[in-house]
């Protein structure tokens, strides 16, 4: 997709008496971005929502697959095709399984179904060097094949980090195409983590990105209504 780049410097009164700045950001995912705003309740959140728009109305969800797009600062870009949809699988996993709790997950659009689009932008990638620096012949087409085994996961966790990235979302209503919100969740600094070349790391970082996404997500419902 094209790059949407906003530079930003209007102020946007959200309820009386608090301002919150418009932040600039520059999109690798979705297009056209509106103004963005920092969330009252999550500073790593910019969010939009369209105004007079009723999230409420909305009890259906279809999620389509995530894209993973590397940071243009990767120097090695050893993620391979399948690791990315295995990455993309996870994570629309785990979003469907939380979101399940206030939503009907469906695989077709129908009246009153929300759409939504992610992805995961400017992931970096851990270049291994020595006997992990290489993939042994026949390990992808195994990958694509064996998404549900340890050691792929595991494998995962050794190329991507996570800190440092973005997940981008837009909701769309499937019936019409209108955009009804987005939401970007910044994922951290790019620190070290203690493990974080484990699954089990991975994954935590995943599930604390879904919980942060439904909390806002609910909270929306909650004004909306």
């Amino acid at each position: 997709m094209g790059r949407a780049i906003q530079q930003l410097i209007v102020l946007v009164i959200l309820a009386p008496g608090i301002s919150y700045a418009a932040e600039s950001y520059e999109s690798s995912f979705i297009e056209n971005l509106p103004i963005l705003t920092k969330s009252a309740d999550d500073a790593g959140v910019l969010e939009w929502t369209k105004p007079e728009g009723n999230i409420a109305a909305y009890d259906k969800l279809l999620v389509s697959q995530p894209h993973i797009i590397l940071s243009a600062d990767n120097k090695y870009k050893g993620l391979q095709p399948d690791q990315m949809v295995l990455l993309a699988d996870r994570l629309a996993a785990l979003f469907t399984s939380r979101l399940g709790d206030v939503l009907e997950i469906v695989d077709a659009p129908s009246e009153g179904t929300v759409v939504m689009n992610m992805a995961v932008t400017e992931v970096l990638l851990k270049k291994k060097r020595g006997l992990l620096s290489y993939t042994p012949l026949g390990a992808a087409a195994h990958a694509a094949t064996s998404n549900t085994k340890v050691k792929d996961l595991e494998a995962l966790a050794q190329k991507v980090q996570l800190q440092g990235a973005n997940l981008e979302i837009e909701l769309v209503d499937a019936t019409t195409g209108e955009l009804l919100a987005i939401r970007i969740l910044k994922i951290g600094g790019g620190k070290k983590i203690k493990g974080s070349e484990s699954w089990d790391v991975t994954r935590q970082e995943i599930g604390e990105l879904v919980e942060r996404f439904y909390t806002n997500y609910t909270a929306a419902v909650a004004a909306s209504t």
